[in-house]
């Protein structure tokens, strides 16, 4: 049996073409059951996200591996098989490892290291699981895969500067007003980005936050899953105006925020809190505020960064964080890439030894018993001797057994630790014609494996489910 990694993912295929694959929660368990019904197919993960549909299987038939599961995704694409075949990948076992692994690290993401492909891993093994349609080659495989994901992530800085505008535009807020517990935020918008940006902020607990958006429904429903509150569009002048922080990301084809009306705004604020009465330690500080500008074209008019206490940042400040950040990511990938190949030769000594032990065992088992054999022909001829005299005959007959087997195990056993090994077994196998040298594996075969991108094992249920929820709750999305 041989693992196979069959799929395509943002490097090999349009997304009008991913987003046919793009299977639901319950769409994978369907999958995961018809493709593990297949006769030569042991077990079966799916993983689908909106950047890649890979499939694993363990399987038996590796020449047939990728006809079989491009036939059944093309079917479910409703496209023709030989279109889809040409976006595909296919990678036979230390291929889909070492892909698996650069996938659970963000190496192999759209955007550099992000995490949430980690709880996504998580997930589709846990699908896996709850359709019991995975085996040990691919428990042991998912989960190295989910502690490689987590070891990068602790041992190394690929994911900790953001790269998002989203998240960037909140960190760099962080850093003009420091801690943002106690802030007053407004959000202005309800689509992607400002749901990303309310996400981001979630780990700080403002002290109040406002969504605003011409459509009031769609800003209610939003504010209402972050913990907020909502104001009519119309409104949002007075909101902004008492913010310390405002982050901006509609997709108007004009500006939203213009300097008369915010400055008006600010005035009779600031009138306001003059008309009342307060000791003079109590008195509120000066009206500041920072405006955070994510939109294209822009929401906020640049008049604004002219108003008195008014800090206004644009896409250009963001994409200077974003690239420098994106900078300070790629500097981690050599030390990412050197954990994954430490962790690969764990894996690939742990998988070859699903080849080796047995074959070591049948070639053991059928020595002791043609030496054995032989022993008793022997001492049907030498007619009557000891027991004692007996026995020492089969011993010898079992030591020089095992001493003309020696080498040949240690060898087999070397060879079990390279990536040739799994090979290197299968050809001794044939040729003392013991029970495991039938086939060859699939990540030797010189047509079968393919690369979509750039050139110790057993884990419990319970860091599968953080670890997926750690992916769902992190800063940034696929």
């Amino acid at each position: 049996m041989a693992i196979i990694g069959i799929g395509l993912s943002h490097r090999t295929a349009p997304v009008t073409l991913r987003e046919k694959l793009a299977f639901d929660r319950e769409g994978v368990k369907e999958a995961n059951r018809d493709l593990a019904a297949e006769e030569a197919f042991h077990g079966c993960v799916i993983v689908a996200t909106c950047n890649r549909t890979e499939v694993y299987v363990d399987t038996t038939r590796q020449d047939d591996a990728r006809d079989v599961v491009a036939a059944y995704l093309a079917r479910r694409a409703g496209v023709a098989r030989r279109f889809l075949s040409n976006h595909l990948y296919v990678l036979g076992s230390f291929e889909a490892a070492r892909h698996l692994f650069r996938v659970a690290s963000g190496l192999d993401s759209m955007v550099l290291g992000e995490p949430q492909v980690l709880g996504q891993l998580a997930e589709a093994y846990q699908v896996s699981l709850e359709t019991e349609t995975t085996n040990k080659p691919l428990n042991v495989l998912f989960q190295r895969a989910i502690a490689v994901g987590k070891r990068v992530r602790t041992e190394t800085s690929i994911d900790r500067n953001p790269v998002s505008v989203s998240s960037t535009a909140v960190e760099l807020a962080r850093q003009i007003v420091g801690s943002l517990k106690d802030v007053r935020v407004v959000v202005v918008g309800a689509g992607d980005m400002a749901e990303l940006v309310l996400l981001c902020l979630g780990a700080d607990s403002p002290a109040e936050v406002v969504v605003t958006n011409r459509t009031f429904e769609r800003a209610r429903e939003l504010a209402a899953r972050f913990g907020g509150t909502a104001v009519p569009f119309d409104q949002r002048y007075e909101a902004i105006a008492r913010a310390d922080l405002v982050i901006s990301g509609t997709s108007a084809p004009e500006c939203v925020v213009y300097s008369r009306p915010l400055e008006r705004a600010r005035q009779s604020v600031a009138t306001f809190r003059g008309s009342v009465t307060r000791p003079a330690a109590a008195a509120e500080p000066a009206l500041a505020t920072v405006i955070v500008d994510i939109a294209l074209p822009r929401d906020v008019e640049p008049s604004c960064a002219h108003i008195p206490g008014v800090t206004v940042l644009n896409l250009d400040d963001i994409r200077a964080v974003v690239d420098r950040n994106l900078e300070q990511r790629r500097a981690e990938v050599p030390r990412c890439e050197t954990i994954i190949e430490e962790e690969m030769d764990a894996f690939m000594r742990w998988h070859n030894s699903l080849t080796v032990i047995p074959i070591v065992r049948e070639l053991v088992s059928r020595a002791e018993s043609f030496s054995q054999a032989k022993a008793a022909e022997a001492l049907d001829q030498m007619g009557k001797i000891s027991e004692k005299q007996a026995q020492e005959v089969r011993d010898l007959a079992r030591t020089v057994a095992n001493g003309v087997l020696h080498d040949l195990i240690v060898n087999l056993k070397e060879y079990a630790a390279t990536y040739q090994g799994e090979l290197e077994v299968k050809t001794i196998a044939r040729l003392f014609n013991l029970g495991g040298g039938q086939s060859r594996s699939g990540a030797q075969r010189s047509g079968l494996a393919g690369h979509p991108g750039e050139a110790g094992a057993a884990g419990h249920r319970g860091d599968v489910h953080q670890a997926a929820t750690d992916g769902r709750q992190a800063g940034e999305r696929r």
